[in-house]
C-alpha cells in the first residue's frame, strides 16, 4: 500500500484554539410557527354538525358522531393545510384525496351502520 510505514504515527496535535461559543439560536421568521388570528378547526366541528344532522336526520348530540365530525374537522384542516404548502391554489391531488377520505370516514353515520366499530 502506499504511503503506509510499519513505524508508529504520531497523532497530529491541533493548535490551541479557544472554546467555541455556544450555538445561537437563529431566528427565521418566515418559518416560525405563530398562533392563527382563525380559530382552532376544531371549533367548526359542531356548527357543521349541527348544519348537516338535521337534514340528514342525525342526533346532533351523539356522542359519537360528535366525535367523528371532530375527527373528520381536524384531519381535513391538516390535509388542506398541507396542499396549500404544497401549492398556493392547492394541490389538487390532495385536495381530491381529502375529500374522498372524508365521504369515506363519514359515509358510516347516515344510516347508524358501523358507527360504533373501531
Amino acid at each position: 500500500m502506499v504511503g503506509c510505514s510499519s513505524r508508529p504515527h504520531a497523532p497530529t496535535r491541533l493548535p490551541d484554539r479557544p472554546p467555541l461559543p455556544a450555538p445561537t439560536r437563529r431566528r427565521d421568521r418566515t418559518c416560525r410557527l405563530t398562533p392563527s388570528a382563525a380559530p382552532p378547526s376544531s371549533s367548526a366541528a359542531p356548527p357543521l354538525l349541527a348544519l348537516f344532522a338535521g337534514p340528514l336526520g342525525l342526533d346532533a348530540a351523539d356522542e359519537r358522531l360528535r366525535t367523528a365530525f371532530l375527527v373528520g374537522v381536524e384531519t381535513a384542516d391538516a390535509l388542506l393545510q398541507l396542499a396549500f404548502r404544497t401549492d398556493p391554489a392547492g394541490d389538487p391531488a390532495l385536495v381530491a384525496e381529502t375529500k374522498l377520505l372524508l365521504r369515506a370516514y363519514l359515509a358510516r353515520y347516515p344510516d347508524g351502520a358501523g358507527a360504533g366499530e373501531e
